[in-house]
């Protein structure tokens, strides 16, 4: 796979995201939670997000807090999917305004937890 570079949206933009939790023990985890890496599905790639996965569509792992997206997206009157795995990880899907509102929160989350992609 070649690194992700921003790409202009699609008529019907379609953002499909993996969110793998990184470890088990409290010693992989920080003490405000545990780091999750993010792989983004071929497809689009809003700019905003593009600087933060590698060459492989991943993210170095990050806090992410998913009962504050699902705050986030119901505030803002955005339906999307998220579906847990019976390992626990997680796979967020969000097409079109939706997948807008899902890019907002998803920049805040990794600006606020890395200060430079991963090369």
């Amino acid at each position: 796979m070649t690194a992700p570079t921003a790409s202009k949206a699609p008529r019907d933009e379609h953002l499909d995201l993996f969110c793998t939790r990184i470890g088990e023990s409290s010693a992989d985890q920080s003490p405000a939670g545990p780091l999750w890496e993010v792989t983004v599905a071929p497809g689009w790639v809003p700019p905003l997000l593009a600087p933060f996965f590698d060459q492989h569509g991943e993210t170095a792992p990050m806090l992410l807090d998913l009962e504050d997206l699902d705050h986030f997206m119901k505030s803002r009157g955005a339906s999307y999917e998220k579906r847990i795995s019976t390992l626990g990880d997680v796979q967020l899907s969000a097409r079109g305004s939706a997948a807008h509102e899902l890019v907002r929160w998803l920049a805040t989350a990794f600006s606020s937890g890395v200060r430079r992609p991963r090369s």
